[in-house]
């Protein structure tokens, strides 16, 4: 479906789409060799040079190869202007080191050869607000970068690692997820793995990411209320625990996540574990507000 769309995976976190004579990239994403390479062949099969690459947002595994990027332009492989949100780090970095950088902060509409891009400031995901979204009307493709998180194809089957997304303001990521639902898309890509889904499947991973939160809200409200005098720690675990039952996650599943982190097995909620590093965060937002924290 995407490939008759002229939409391509080129990397881990890296798109590249015809649009008119030229490509427009989403995100430089981080496996360097591999990215690169795929796109300077896709450029040369395809007689159309990369004009723009936009940038979602400045966590590594979606911003590392941005140096990369640059050097392929150094050297003449690559010519690009590089498009992320004022708030990016690293695209004000490249801005002040004489890179062309087209800096937005508040939803606007790019008018390109190929047609109109826009550019939707969609905050929440990072601390920052640097979360940035690319609708192109004319090929029906909405990229979405890191907003939806659904974990699986229903709120009641979560095929992933964990049952929540990884945001950073939650009640700011509900508002950001309802401006991506009144689109009309037809295909929404993803910021991992080269996921594509279609209109019906686009939809249910938004309105899912945003029950979760929803439910995470509602659940430290609740829990808050009926348990005035415990520590957040133990909120936090409670919401957990609850809603990865809620989603169909098994005991030893949700329990291994605790456990687990990128070097391996680790001590039961070391700050280092999957669950502390991008679970906790998430719930401890509501949390935190519900606490006056």
């Amino acid at each position: 479906m995407i490939r008759s769309r002229g939409i391509h995976v080129v990397g881990n976190r890296t798109w590249a789409i015809e649009f008119g004579e030229s490509l427009l990239v989403m995100d430089p994403g981080f496996e360097e060799q591999p990215t690169l390479d795929n796109l300077v062949r896709l450029q040369e099969e395809s007689g159309r040079p990369v004009s723009h690459l936009f940038l979602s947002h400045d966590h590594s595994d979606h911003a590392d190869n941005l140096d990369c990027f640059f050097h392929y332009q150094d050297k003449g492989a690559l010519d690009f202007v590089l498009v992320a949100h004022e708030k990016s780090k690293s695209a004000t970095r490249a801005k002040a080191q004489g890179r062309r950088c087209h800096l937005v902060g508040s939803d606007e509409v790019m008018v390109l050869p190929g047609g109109e891009v826009h550019l939707l400031s969609t905050p929440g995901h990072t601390p920052w607000g640097d979360d940035l979204c690319v609708w192109l009307p004319s090929k029906g493709s909405l990229f979405a970068g890191d907003l939806p998180q659904p974990q699986g194809p229903s709120y009641e089957e979560c095929t992933f690692h964990t049952a929540f997304s990884n945001h950073a303001d939650g009640e700011t990521v509900l508002g950001s997820l309802d401006k991506l639902l009144a689109l009309p898309f037809e295909v929404l890509l993803m910021g991992h793995e080269g996921e594509a889904l279609g209109k019906k499947e686009g939809r249910v991973a938004l309105e899912i990411t945003q029950k979760v939160l929803r439910r995470t809200k509602s659940l430290s409200q609740k829990l808050i209320a009926e348990n005035p005098q415990e520590e957040a720690a133990t909120y936090v675990e409670w919401i957990f625990d609850t809603i990865s039952w809620e989603r169909g996650m098994t005991k030893e599943k949700s329990e291994g996540r605790k456990a687990e982190g990128h070097g391996g097995p680790c001590q039961r909620l070391s700050p280092y574990c999957y669950y502390n590093l991008y679970d906790t965060p998430s719930i401890k937002f509501f949390i935190s507000r519900e606490l006056g924290n």
